[in-house]
């Protein structure tokens, strides 16, 4: 039997009908799945990459896909994994792998596991050597682009046009099960790495020279989008 489902895999994927066709009692019926099967490869690409097929026109993003799955077929039970290494395949185009990776971050999000964010007494408690964690469904991410300009203008049915460079960095996060997202000025974003990356508030504090009112404004915002999950 898994001798037979991986010919019948390699019939349907492979861009050339197999040259072992002692099994096949109906080419027609081989030919619907087939014919099928790029077709869903651009189904799920599409909804997880609708700005990228918005921007591109259906013809162009297709194409892409096409040449996209032949290099990265599917590998799982689940076609949600199918666009993850979309972003290293468009890496020739610094604009499009910045959008991918973006909206890639939102898949992730909305896919990630429910986990409790810590209540108002809670990160009131926070001294200067506790450690935050943050919940599951949490993105830190720098761009080279305004990706994230980007995309509110293709949900906003706005004119898409490359933008030029311009570093930004964006925290997605989804809570009650919807993905919301928001942009930090460089400080902010350095400050809330160190803490990702293990540091405690004193050392994230030193390492950034975060202000106190900086630091008031940036955890009364952060707390109520509830992006932290424990405290160390």
């Amino acid at each position: 039997m898994r001798e037979f489902q991986e010919w019948m895999y390699d019939a349907i994927t492979s861009p050339h009908w197999p040259e072992d066709t002692s099994r096949l009692v109906d080419p027609e019926r081989i030919a619907i799945y087939r014919d099928m099967y790029p077709i869903r490869m651009y189904d799920a690409m599409a909804v997880d990459y609708p700005a990228i097929a918005q921007f591109l026109g259906e013809e162009k993003f297709h194409d892409l896909v096409t040449r996209y799955s032949e290099v990265h077929p599917s590998r799982s039970y689940t076609l949600n994994r199918l666009g993850d290494s979309f972003s290293e395949f468009l890496k020739d185009d610094p604009f499009l792998s910045d959008l991918a990776r973006f909206e890639l971050a939102m898949t992730q999000v909305f896919d990630e596991e429910e986990t409790p964010a810590l209540g108002p007494e809670a990160i009131a408690a926070v001294g200067p050597d506790s450690r935050l964690k943050m919940i599951a469904a949490f993105r830190l991410m720098a761009f080279d682009y305004p990706v994230a300009d980007f995309f509110q203008k293709f949900r906003d049915e706005e004119e898409l046009v490359e933008p030029e460079p311009k570093k930004t960095f964006v925290v997605f996060h989804r809570r009650d099960y919807s993905v919301y997202r928001f942009t930090l000025d460089e400080r902010a974003y350095e400050f809330l790495s160190a803490l990702c990356d293990g540091a405690t508030l004193v050392e994230a504090i030193e390492s950034t020279g975060a202000t106190q009112e900086e630091l008031f404004a940036w955890f009364r915002d952060w707390s109520a989008a509830g992006i932290f999950g424990g405290i160390e």
